[in-house]
C-alpha cells in the first residue's frame, strides 16, 4: 500500500553525490518509461572487454574521495567526479610499475589489467586524452594500453612552449565540458621544470527529468539558511508513474529519472548530515539506493548548483597514494625507456567539476589532470520535500559507478 504523505523539515546542507545511470528506452518515437531496475542487491562484477570489473572497489575509492573532501566543505555546496580522478590515474596506473603500481591499485581499486575499467553509459559524455612530450620515448606496451583504455594519445613540445601546451589542454577541457570546467590547470604553473606527460579524463552530462519537468513553486526556507527557489514535480493522477523511494527516522531518498539516458539522480537526506558524512562508506550508501520501493508521488526541492576545482594531491597523498608523487620512488617504468629518457613522476593533480540543477534537469561537467615530470626535475504515495542537507547521485541501476558526488549546504 503507498502511503500518502512525508514532509521532510530539515537544517542545513546539500550532499551531490554522482554515480553510474539508469537506461531510459525509446519507442517509435515516444519516450518509454525506465527499464526495470534490479529487485536484490545490484551486480557489482560485470564482465567490460573481456574482463570484470570490480565496481565495489571503484566505489569505496569514490565514496572515500567525496567523504575526504566534504568533511573539509561542510559549509560550502560541493561536487567532485571521482570517475574523472579514477580514469586519468587509469593511465598513470598503465605505466606504473612495482611498489608504485600496487599503492595506485590499492587506493583506487584497480584490477591486474589497467584496461578492464568502469564504462560511461548512455547520455554521459566521456573524454580520455595523453598528452605527452614529443621526443619521449614512450614504450609500445604502454601506448597499445592508452589505445585499450580509449585514450586520445596527442604528441606536443612541453619543452618548447609549456604554457601554449598547457593553454591547448585547457581549452580542450573546457570544449568536453562545454564550458563547465574551465582553466583547470592553473595559469601559474608550472613552478620548475616543465611537464612531459599531461593525462586528463572528462565526463559531460546534460539530461532532462522524466516523466516530465519540475515547475518552480516560489521561495521557502531551507536547513537555516533562509528562503532559496523551489521546484515540486506532481505525479499523483492515477495515469502517471510513480516515483522510488524511501523515508525511514534516520534519512529520506527518492531516485529522480531523466529521459533517453542511462542516467538517475538520487537524493539522500539524512537527519544528521554531519555524522551521515563521517560515517559514510559505499555499501551504506548502496544500501541507501538499492531496491526502493515505488510509493513517492510528489517530490519538492531546491534549484541547486555546486562547482569545485583545486589541487587534489595532498588529498589522494593522504589516502595512500605517496610514491607516485616522490621523485626519488616513483616507478613509471612501463610507461618510459628509463635507459633512454630518465623516469617520471606525478607532480600534481588538478580537479574540477560543476552540477546545476532546475526544473528542466541537470547539467554536469568534471575533469582530472594528472600532470607528469622527469625525475631529473628539480622537484505511497509519499510527498517528499527536500529542505534539508540532502544527498544525490547520478547513478545506474545496475552498476551503481559513481560519476559526482558532492554536497550542497545553500542552495542559493
Amino acid at each position: 500500500m503507498k502511503i500518502a504523505v512525508l514532509t521532510a523539515i530539515a537544517t542545513a546542507a546539500v550532499i551531490a553525490v554522482a554515480l553510474y545511470l539508469v537506461y531510459l528506452a525509446a519507442q517509435g518515437g515516444s519516450e518509454a518509461p525506465p527499464a526495470e531496475p534490479p529487485t536484490g542487491s545490484p551486480p557489482l562484477n560485470l564482465t567490460e572487454r573481456g574482463g570484470v570489473v570490480n565496481y565495489s572497489s571503484y566505489g569505496r575509492f569514490a565514496v572515500e574521495l567525496y567523504r575526504r573532501i566534504a568533511l573539509q566543505e561542510m559549509d560550502r555546496n560541493l561536487v567532485i567526479s571521482p570517475y574523472t580522478v579514477y580514469k586519468a590515474f587509469a593511465m598513470a596506473y598503465a605505466g606504473a610499475s612495482g611498489a608504485t603500481r600496487e599503492e595506485i591499485k590499492r587506493v583506487m581499486g584497480f584490477g591486474e589489467d589497467s584496461c578492464v575499467l568502469p564504462r560511461a553509459g548512455r547520455g554521459v559524455e566521456e573524454g580520455v586524452a595523453a598528452w605527452l612530450q614529443a621526443d619521449m620515448p614512450v614504450t609500445d606496451s604502454y601506448l597499445s594500453r592508452l589505445r585499450c583504455i580509449g585514450a586520445e594519445v596527442r604528441r606536443v613540445d612541453f619543452k618548447r612552449d609549456v604554457k601554449g601546451a598547457l593553454r591547448h589542454i585547457n581549452k580542450w577541457i573546457e570544449e568536453r565540458t562545454r564550458g563547465l570546467v574551465k582553466g583547470l590547470i592553473p595559469e601559474d604553473y608550472p613552478v620548475g621544470w616543465v611537464p612531459h606527460a599531461v593525462l586528463v579524463s572528462t565526463l559531460f552530462f546534460n539530461g532532462s527529468w522524466w516523466p516530465e519537468s519540475f515547475v518552480r513553486v516560489g521561495k521557502a526556507e531551507f536547513g537555516g539558511v533562509g528562503p532559496v527557489e523551489y521546484m515540486s514535480l506532481s505525479l499523483g493522477s492515477c495515469s502517471d508513474p510513480s516515483l522510488r523511494g524511501r523515508a525511514s527516522e534516520d534519512v529520506v531518498v527518492v531516485e529522480l529519472l531523466f529521459r533517453d539516458t542511462d542516467v538517475a539522480m538520487y537524493i539522500v537526506m539524512p537527519v544528521d548530515f554531519r555524522r551521515y558524512v563521517e560515517t559514510l562508506t559505499f555499501e551504506k550508501l548502496l544500501e541507501a539506493v538499492s531496491t526502493l520501493p515505488d510509493e513517492v508521488v510528489s517530490v519538492k526541492m531546491p534549484l541547486f548548483k555546486a562547482e569545485f576545482k583545486q589541487s587534489i594531491k595532498p588529498l589522494l597523498m593522504d589516502m595512500g597514494v605517496t610514491d607516485a608523487f616522490s621523485p626519488g620512488k616513483a616507478d613509471f617504468s612501463h610507461m618510459v625507456d628509463v635507459k633512454k629518457y630518465g623516469g617520471l613522476y606525478i607532480d600534481d593533480v588538478f580537479h574540477g567539476a560543476f552540477i546545476k540543477a532546475d526544473e528542466n534537469g541537470v547539467v554536469a561537467g568534471a575533469a582530472t589532470g594528472v600532470v607528469m615530470k622527469p625525475i631529473c626535475a628539480k622537484t505511497g504515495g509519499r510527498h517528499v520535500v527536500i529542505d534539508k542537507p540532502f544527498i544525490f547521485v547520478l547513478a545506474d541501476r545496475s552498476t551503481k559507478t559513481i560519476y559526482f558526488i558532492g554536497h550542497v549546504v545553500d542552495p542559493r
